[in-house]
C-alpha cells in the first residue's frame, strides 16, 4: 500500500484496478493495511463472512484460498502447525503468526485462512523458501488484524454471518 496509486483487487477471477480507496491505517510489524473500497466490486460479498474471535488449536484443520502464480483461485488445505511462531522476515513477532502446512505460493500473500465452519482465522503472509523446508507457511492472526481496526479513529463494523458454518466446503468456496 505504501507509495501506491493504484491497488488491484481480484474477485472471483477478475481483475479489478480499484482508484477510489481510503488507506484506514495500517501496521508496518505485521505488514497489513485496513483500507476503504468506495466503489463496488462485482460478484464481491464480504458480508457473508464472519471473524473467528477465538483462537484456533494446534492440529485444526485450515484452508487457504488464494489467487498464487497469477493463476485463478486455488485452495489448499492444512492444519494450523503451531499457534506461536515467529515469520522468518520478522523474527522479533513471535505472537503474530499461525504457522501451517497449507501450500502458499507467490502471489498468495493476502488471502484469508479458515477454519472448517468458514470463519476467518488469518491472512496469509509468507512462505519459508521450498530448498530449506517443505509446506512451512505464515498466516497473520485474525486477532491481530482485529487489533488494528480497534485502535482505528473510525469504527468499522465487521460481518459476523454464519451461513458458511452448515455448508459443506464446496459451497463455502
Amino acid at each position: 500500500i505504501d507509495g501506491s496509486d493504484e491497488i488491484q483487487i481480484w474477485a472471483y477471477d477478475h481483475p479489478f484496478a480499484i482508484k477510489d480507496v481510503t488507506v484506514i491505517g495500517y501496521d508496518k510489524t505485521i505488514d497489513i493495511a485496513v483500507i476503504k473500497i468506495n466503489e463496488a466490486i462485482p460478484y464481491f460479498n464480504p458480508e457473508i463472512m464472519k471473524w473467528k474471535l477465538d483462537k484456533p488449536s494446534t492440529g485444526d484443520n485450515v484452508w487457504a484460498l488464494a489467487h498464487g502464480l497469477g493463476q485463478f483461485w486455488s485452495l489448499t488445505k492444512g492444519i494450523i502447525s503451531t499457534t506461536y511462531r515467529s515469520n522468518a522476515r520478522n523474527p522479533v513477532s513471535f505472537v503474530h503468526y499461525y504457522q501451517t502446512d497449507a501450500v502458499i505460493n507467490q502471489g498468495n500473500s493476502g488471502g484469508p485462512l479458515f477454519d472448517e465452519k468458514g470463519n476467518l482465522i488469518g491472512i496469509n503472509s509468507s512462505g519459508i523458501r521450498k530448498d530449506i523446508a517443505s509446506n512451512v507457511a505464515y498466516s497473520i492472526k485474525s486477532s491481530y488484524v482485529l487489533n488494528l481496526i480497534d485502535v482505528l479513529p473510525k469504527s468499522i463494523e465487521l460481518p459476523s454471518n454464519t451461513m458458511l458454518e452448515s455448508m459443506p466446503l464446496t459451497e463455502q468456496i
